[in-house]
């Protein structure tokens, strides 16, 4: 089964992505709500979903967020995470990340901060240990279309990229991790 959401809420701390958010979004998603705040705490409301995409590698203390995440969620309500899997493997320059988890510290923190995983898994393309992953290891075609993408349409990048990286695949030593987890009640 899968549900519409008719309602979102953003946060974005950077006040140029926030107002590019807010024009935008009526072009991708007309008829969907949005809201778009510049911090967590200017958030109020419950909600059933709250997606953290690639933001708790940038956190000197991602359980701050993770407690007030909590609060925000309703009874029964999901953490969605996904952050890269100890991406100092394989990236060439790391700013601004000044955390790296694999699967234990980022369970670790999560249930620390009051919520029961329910999935936690790696995907994508394994990636060796070598710090030698970098663009020139993706296919050509993909090199084409990455440098088309500014006239290209996002979803066509998007998906070249996913398809490249295997980003649906499982796999333990992949390039990120993804995490399901509830609040305890």
């Amino acid at each position: 089964r899968t549900a519409t959401l008719k309602e979102y809420c953003a946060v974005e701390t950077d006040g140029v992505f926030r107002r590019s958010l807010e024009k935008t979004w009526q072009e991708y998603r007309p008829g969907i709500a949005l809201q778009v705040k510049g911090t967590l705490e200017e958030v109020n409301g419950q909600f059933d979903l709250v997606v953290l995409s690639h933001v708790l590698e940038h956190l000197p203390d991602p359980s701050a967020m993770l407690k007030l995440i909590a609060q925000k969620l309703s009874p029964g309500g999901l953490l969605f995470i996904e952050v890269p899997n100890q991406d100092y493997r394989f990236k060439k320059y790391l700013f601004p990340h000044v955390l790296f988890f694999d699967s234990g510290s980022l369970r670790t923190v999560v249930e620390k901060c009051g919520y029961c995983v329910e999935a936690l898994e790696g995907y994508g393309r394994p990636v060796p240990d070598s710090g030698a992953f970098n663009s020139e290891e993706l296919c050509p075609a993909t090199k084409i279309v990455l440098r088309g993408r500014s006239f290209l349409p996002a979803g066509l990048v998007a998906g070249v990229l996913n398809m490249d990286l295997a980003a649906a695949s499982v796999s333990d030593r992949g390039t990120w991790l993804r995490l399901w987890a509830r609040k305890k009640i």
